[in-house]
């Protein structure tokens, strides 16, 4: 007996394998939103200011995950931006202390999260700019080319 598998079966279950794709370990050198040396000092300050709490890889402890899934779930949403994201993290953070760092700092912190999460560094450090950080989104890196959505949309919005 010949079993048929129909067009909608094998559709499904390529895009079921393609949606458990390992993310992109590293971001590609270009265009992006912070600087690998921002970055640097956002993970001096992160694990400073942050690690007890959100954990030395920002896995979670004893408050949310910054990292992967769990960061996305709450952040990859069309009507929140970066700014958005910016703002949380400078008046709540850190718990004890908050709005204690200077706006320059949070964006150092910011920077590392966001390289943790697979965003691409560039050329520009990422700016406390409100009217910037409003024009990107925070997206998963994209699994079919390993540029980041929010690094492309930053690109396309942002004329260097």
């Amino acid at each position: 007996m010949t079993r048929r598998i129909g067009v909608g079966t094998l559709v499904s279950g390529l895009s079921l394998a393609a949606a458990f794709r390992p993310l992109p370990t590293s971001a590609p050198r270009g265009p992006g939103l912070f600087t690998k040396v921002q970055a640097e000092r956002g993970r001096a300050l992160y694990d400073a200011q942050c690690a007890d709490c959100h954990g030395t890889k920002l896995e979670g402890g004893s408050s949310t995950a910054l990292v992967g899934e769990p960061f996305f779930a709450s952040w990859d949403r069309p009507a929140l931006t970066l700014d958005d994201f910016f703002y949380i993290v400078r008046k709540t953070m850190p718990k004890d202390a908050a709005g204690s760092l200077p706006r320059e700092g949070y964006a150092d912190v910011v920077a590392y999260i966001l390289q943790q999460n697979g965003f691409a560094d560039g050329d520009e450090e990422l700016t406390p700019d409100p009217v910037k950080l409003k024009e990107v989104r925070l997206a998963p890196p994209a699994r079919d080319t390993g540029r980041t959505t929010a690094s492309l949309r930053a690109i396309a919005s942002h004329p260097r």
